[in-house]
């Protein structure tokens, strides 16, 4: 395949979900019609999917299948946080297991991995610390689910540096970002600004979209 159709292929789901898709989500629901927002929402996740899917068909490899299921998890964390919070973390939180037993397959988990963690998990609890008291009966969760994310990221972090692995790394930073954002937005409830929320769900998607296009490294 030329140069110019490959890398026209990688940016195509990009120009979609950026350029189209996730303006028209954001459209929607600013005007207040939820279901077809939730729909376009839906959309937007399913791109990197098949994204990932394709990547999946060509490559072969079986770590890329782990990511590919846990893209999907987060399909239905989508779906069913329009319904239940706690029902969508569990999807994303799932999401999160997958994405780390891909990265088993990747490579042998390292040792720094843990001081890694330790580090982004005391930094993540210290910002938040203000916070806890906010959180009442949630605040287990919240550290429950912070350092399941937080420790997907430490391995990410910790694999091989290679182009994919670079590319895999900075997808879940940015989901990792979204979840922290995303946190503190349901914790200022009618406080958070629209730009907040707009941050939130675009670094989901750019972190969605790289950990889709890592496969095709």
């Amino acid at each position: 395949m030329p140069v110019f159709l490959h890398i026209l292929l990688l940016i195509f789901p990009a120009a979609i979900l950026f350029g189209a898709l996730l303006p028209l989500h954001f459209r929607l629901k600013r005007r207040g019609e939820a279901g077809q927002s939730a729909a376009v929402k839906g959309l937007c996740t399913a791109v990197p999917i098949l994204f990932c899917l394709n990547g999946c068909l060509v490559g072969g490899f079986r770590g890329f299948w782990w990511l590919l299921a846990g893209l999907a998890l987060c399909l239905a964390g989508d779906i069913a946080r329009e319904k239940n919070l706690l029902a969508g973390m569990g999807g994303y939180a799932a999401a999160h297991v997958l994405f780390m037993i891909a990265f088993t397959v990747y490579a042998r988990p390292k040792a720094l991995a843990l001081p890694v963690f330790l580090v982004l998990y005391a930094a993540a609890v210290f910002a938040f610390r203000k916070r806890f008291r906010e959180m009442k009966g949630r605040r287990a969760l919240f550290l429950l689910y912070t350092a399941l994310s937080l420790g997907m990221l430490s391995m990410a972090l910790c694999l091989p540096t290679l182009p994919g692995t670079l590319v895999l790394a900075g997808g879940a930073a940015l989901f990792v970002l979204s979840d922290l954002t995303a946190a503190r937005n349901l914790l200022n409830g009618e406080r958070a600004t629209r730009r907040s929320e707009v941050f939130s769900l675009v670094c989901y998607y750019a972190g969605l979209y790289l950990i889709a296009l890592s496969v095709w490294f």
